[in-house]
């Protein structure tokens, strides 16, 4: 299927005549619309137009983001990076992109969302479309609600597939709960969350690293890191790391995941847990898990969450993840050693002749 793609930043070279020819034979084949977008403003122009009601609802739609980072601040509306699809439609967002969106690079660190401490950073709602969000940071989001740097789905209904994949949820905070995000979908749909990184978010009340929410569908975690996320109030009793919690009397499998050094409990599941590394559960893992340890998985500093070549979550990681094992890691490298091992974690050391940095 091919793709039309709209600078919206830039003056578009087309005529309007050819432009609406375009655009009619756009919509005449159900041809997918994509968007690169280098500025905030133009972020949520793009959103809106994928949107209920804006130009491109009828179309599946990927929207491509410049590297650098984009303030909600500058977006045009002084409010968060939103979007809204209630209708069985693709919405594609990716960061990585070069200036003209030729060309990609699959690392979450060079392409930033932030809040300014002020404002929620992103949040979506689709009700039976199809979401993913790949290789963004979340930062600095602000909020009395929950989800201050993402939420998608605040109601907790019946919603669409979800692929929240290769991206940094970093010094969020809420006032209430779910400092770092809300993520929710449900009936017979799967919320597929690998290669991420959650540090340094926080909340008041409860879940300083956040919530996934099965409402009757399936939930998968693979391979990502949570640390350092904590609650301000009462931290003790509270969950200062991960709660995964559902509607039906499945809530999730958990695999290859890193839940260390939050405050609290650092996990609150009644999930299936294989191969995870974490310090204490608010509820008691699920039978059939296997494979968990609990040790201090050894990071290469406080601010640099690769693995030290001592740590003892290397290689030991499941290959068959519920949900599939990452061809690669959050930075875009070889998910498998050359051993045929994962690590646990968003990091994979990668493969054992690349050790000497030559690799970069």
């Amino acid at each position: 299927m091919r793709s039309t793609r709209m600078r919206l930043d830039l003056r578009h070279p087309a005529s309007l005549a050819s432009l609406a020819a375009c655009l009619l034979m756009a919509a005449a084949a159900a041809q997918a619309h994509t968007f690169c977008v280098g500025s905030a403003a133009a972020l949520q122009t793009a959103l809106d137009a994928a949107s209920d009601g804006g130009a491109n609802d009828n179309e599946n739609n990927t929207i491509q983001i410049v590297i650098g980072t984009h303030y909600t601040a500058d977006n045009g509306n002084a409010e968060f990076f939103h979007s809204n699809l209630t209708t069985a439609r693709v919405l594609d967002i990716n960061g990585g992109y070069n200036s003209d969106c030729s060309s990609i690079t699959e690392n979450p660190a060079l392409t930033i969302l932030d809040g300014g401490n002020a404002t929620r950073v992103f949040a979506s709602v689709s009700v039976s479309g199809d979401i993913s969000l790949r290789f963004l940071t979340f930062q600095n989001g602000n909020t009395d609600q929950a989800g201050a740097g993402v939420m998608m789905n605040p109601n907790g209904g019946d919603h669409g597939p979800i692929i929240f994949d290769q991206n940094i949820v970093r010094n969020n905070h809420s006032t209430s709960y779910d400092g770092g995000f809300f993520i929710s979908t449900g009936g017979s749909n799967a919320i597929q969350f690998e290669n991420n990184l959650v540090v340094g978010n926080s909340a008041d009340t409860d879940l300083g690293a956040g919530e996934i929410f099965n409402n009757g569908g399936s939930a998968n975690i693979i391979n990502s890191t949570f640390i350092q996320n904590t609650v301000t109030n009462t931290p003790a009793g509270t969950t200062g790391g991960l709660h995964v919690s559902t509607s039906s009397s499945t809530s999730g499998t958990l695999s290859n995941n890193i839940i260390w050094g939050n405050s609290g409990y650092g996990l609150k599941a009644e999930s299936v847990l294989v191969d995870n590394d974490y310090g204490s559960d608010f509820f008691s893992p699920d039978p059939a898990s296997i494979g968990n340890v609990s040790i201090d998985p050894q990071f290469s500093s406080a601010t640099d969450f690769h693995l030290l070549p001592t740590s003892p979550l290397l290689g030991i990681g499941t290959l068959t993840p519920t949900g599939g094992l990452p061809s690669i890691d959050i930075e875009g490298h070889s998910r498998k050693s050359l051993d045929n091992k994962v690590d646990m974690g968003a990091y994979e050391r990668g493969d054992e002749i690349f050790k000497d940095g030559y690799a970069d």
